[in-house]
């Protein structure tokens, strides 16, 4: 008898049960046809899912990889980073998810974006995209962007939207 494993790829589309009440599951193969096996028989392969992490995360992550760092030593000068922000992410619990970034690989998180408007006059904020400034208008233009991060807010010193009572911050999909 040959004891070499086969692994067979395919999708569950349902179950044959004969007069004794044994069942077969039906799988649909790479090929299309339907197949009957016996459940015995199937192994489930489990794909790891990859945690997810900021940008600034994955960018350390990658630079460190680019210049040979192990994982233990990019965890263990993470705290020198020029970006405070990596340390201040890694050490609020995220010690395990680096690790599982680094080793099984990851997907950027989603920033969040926001419109920010005046109550007073309804304005919004826009990015104006040929001068790189920010400005209040009325005006939705081609070249003006209402959705920003909270870190290009932050980087261009626009981060006291946030604490300002006189604006309207609504987070968009």
């Amino acid at each position: 008898m040959n004891k070499e494993k086969v692994f067979i790829e395919g999708y569950e589309v349902g179950f044959l049960v004969d007069t004794t009440g044994a069942r077969e599951k039906k799988i649909q193969v790479a090929s299309g046809e339907i197949v009957s096996i016996d459940e015995r028989f199937i192994y489930k392969s489990i794909e790891l899912e990859k945690v997810a992490i900021p940008q600034f995360v994955a960018d350390y992550i990658e630079f460190k990889k680019a210049n040979d760092f192990h994982v233990y030593g990019a965890m263990r000068v993470i705290e020198d980073h020029y970006d405070k922000r990596v340390p201040e992410w890694f050490y609020e619990n995220n010690i395990e998810t680096f690790a599982l970034a680094w080793i099984l690989g990851y997907e950027v998180e989603k920033e969040k974006r926001y419109i920010v408007t005046l109550k007073s006059s309804g304005q919004k904020l826009y990015y104006h995209t040929e001068n790189e400034d920010y400005i209040f208008s009325s005006y939705d233009g081609v070249f003006y962007s209402g959705y920003h991060t909270k870190t290009d807010l932050e980087e261009n010193d626009m981060s006291w939207v946030f604490d300002c009572p006189g604006m309207e911050i609504k987070e968009v999909e």
